[in-house]
Parts: structure tokens; C-alpha cells; sequence
């Protein structure tokens, strides 16, 4: 918007409304001249949308992709240092598991699996136990869960659980 409507987002056309609404409340103007000014507004930032309307659909499509692919991404890899954990979706086994993204360049095969119940969700947290990347996950009715993708982190052996 701030690109292609500059003024659906400008302070100064949220401030003309707000003065436009108050000489309302205060029988300064009448609503159906104030109606008529706003319609011509928008009338013109209609336009102007309609004309860039491929530009903005492919640029907020872009933005959800970028946001779809933030709210899976967990941190750096630990085994390569160069891609991103993720959770991802395995099309072969309808399982979800956490993964490096440079496993589809070929160079790193790093894959941990998560609970297939519930929602996973990266936590933004590392273990107490081994400084590893955690995840969180939730099932209906319960308490949240954190995770570590360590599969030999102290937190998980026997000696922990007792």
C-alpha cells in the first residue's frame, strides 16, 4: 500500500477523516457532503489499485510465502551451520519432521522427527541440557511440551525420566 496507495496509509489522511468525522459529531458538516468527499478519495485509490493490481496480488503473495516459511523455521543447522531447521512435510510418508534445508542442495541430510499429534511450532528456545534447538508442541486439552531435537540429549535418557 505504501508503494502503490501512498495515501491509504499516510497519517495525514487518517488525520483529515478523524477532523472530517468530529465536525460530524458537532453538526459542523453535514455526513452526506463528507460521504460524497470520501467516495471521490477512495474512488482514485480504487483506481490506482486496479491498475497495479497484478504488482500488489504478486507482491503479497510473496509475503505470505515469506511468512508461511518464518512460522516454520526453527534456527541454523547444527550439523552444517549453513542451512536452516525447518518443519517440513514428507510428501512420501504424510509425516512431518524437522529438516535442513540444504537437504534438498544435497549437502546436508539432517532430519529429526516431532510428535504427529497436536501442532509442532518452532519455540524459540534452546535446551537447558545441550544449548540444541527446541520445539513446542501442544495437544488439545494440554499443557504445551518443549522438545529438544537432540536425539542424545542428556535431558533424554533414562536417568532424566526417573
Amino acid at each position: 500500500l505504501r508503494k502503490y496507495c501512498p495515501e491509504v496509509v499516510s497519517p495525514e489522511f487518517t488525520q483529515q477523516l478523524e477532523e472530517r468525522m468530529a465536525q460530524i459529531q458537532q453538526k459542523n458538516e453535514s455526513k452526506e457532503r463528507i460521504l460524497a468527499d470520501a467516495i471521490e478519495v477512495l474512488k482514485t485509490i480504487s483506481n490506482s489499485l486496479k491498475e497495479n493490481e497484478e504488482a500488489v496480488g504478486h507482491q503479497l503473495s510473496q509475503a505470505v510465502s515469506r511468512a508461511r516459511q518464518e512460522e516454520r523455521e526453527i534456527g541454523s543447522c547444527p550439523i552444517c551451520q549453513s542451512g536452516k531447521l525447518v518443519i517440513l512435510h514428507s510428501k512420501k510418508t504424510k509425516k512431518r519432521f524437522v529438516g535442513c534445508t540444504n537437504y534438498f542442495k544435497g549437502i546436508c541430510k539432517t532430519a529429526f522427527p516431532v510428535p504427529q499429534r497436536g501442532i509442532v511450532k518452532p519455540s524459540g528456545k534452546f535446551c537447558r541440557s545441550c544449548g540444541w534447538h527446541t520445539v513446542e508442541f501442544f495437544i488439545r486439552g494440554k499443557y504445551p511440551r518443549i522438545l529438544c531435537l537432540n536425539p542424545k540429549c542428556p535431558s533424554k535418557s533414562k536417568e532424566a525420566k526417573t
